[in-house]
C-alpha cells in the first residue's frame, strides 16, 4: 500500500526513516484524536506551530543564504520540526518547511483514533493503486493515513487491504441490496447471484 502510495522519488526515504523500522507498539508520537496532517497547513501553522527565522551558509564557503530568509517550523503538540533555507524569500521557505513539516508529521505521528478508510483514501484508489503526487496538499495525508493503518494492524498489510477493498466495494453497492463483502471475498458467481437477486427483488417491488 505505502509502495502504490508513495512516488518513486521519496519512497526510498520512507521506508528507511527510523520510525518506519520501529516495533510495535509504536515507540513514537501518538496522538488520541485526528491526525495533525488533517488540519488545514495554514490553520496548523497558526494554531499549533512556532515559525523562527534562521540563515545558513551554503556549501564550499559560498554564503548562499547570508540573511535570515531561512525558516524553522517547530509543531508545538510533538516537537516535530523541519527547516527550508534554500530560496532566496523568507516566504517561499515557510511554504516549503510547512509543507516538509507535513510530511515529518505524517511519518512520524501516529494517530489511535479507530481506523477506516477515509472518502479521500477511496477517492484517491484508481486501477488497484492510490493514485497522488508527492507534491499535492493530499500526499502527506494520505501517507499518514496509511501508516495509522498499518500500525493499528501491527504492520499487516493484509487487514488493511481488505478494509479499502471494503469501503471501495461499499461505494459500488450503495443503493443496492448487495452486501459489499461479497464483492471483496466472494467469488464471481456468489456476486452474479446476489446482483440477480438484487434485481428480481426490485423488480417484484416494482410490479406491487
Amino acid at each position: 500500500v505505502v509502495a502504490a502510495l508513495v512516488a518513486p522519488s521519496v519512497r526510498h526515504a520512507l521506508l528507511r526513516h527510523p520510525s518506519l523500522a520501529a516495533t510495535v507498539p509504536w515507540d513514537g508520537k501518538v496522538c488520541s484524536d485526528a491526525h495533525p496532517c488533517a488540519m488545514d497547513s495554514e490553520r496548523m501553522l497558526r494554531l499549533h506551530c512556532k515559525a523562527e527565522p534562521t540563515r545558513r551558509g551554503g556549501p564550499g564557503g559560498q554564503h548562499r543564504n547570508t540573511t535570515f530568509s531561512g525558516c524553522l517550523i517547530t509543531h508545538t503538540p510533538t516537537g516535530v520540526a523541519a527547516e527550508a533555507n534554500e530560496r532566496r524569500s523568507q516566504f517561499q521557505n515557510k511554504s516549503v518547511a510547512l509543507a516538509r513539516l507535513r510530511l515529518q508529521l505524517a511519518v512520524q505521528v501516529r494517530c489511535a483514533a479507530p481506523w477506516h478508510p477515509s472518502d479521500l483514501l477511496l477517492s484517491r484508489c484508481h486501477k488497484g493503486a492510490l493514485s497522488v503526487s508527492k507534491d499535492h496538499a493530499d500526499f502527506p495525508v494520505l501517507v499518514a493515513e496509511v501508516l495509522d493503518g498499518l500500525w493499528q494492524e501491527q504492520f499487516r498489510l493484509q487487514p488493511v487491504v481488505q478494509r479499502i477493498a471494503l469501503g471501495l466495494a461499499a461505494k459500488l453497492c450503495q443503493g443496492t441490496l448487495v452486501p459489499p463483502e461479497i464483492l471483496v471475498a466472494g467469488s464471481s458467481s456468489e456476486a452474479d447471484a446476489a446482483v440477480s437477486n438484487n434485481a428480481a427483488s426490485h423488480g417484484e417491488e416494482s410490479g406491487q
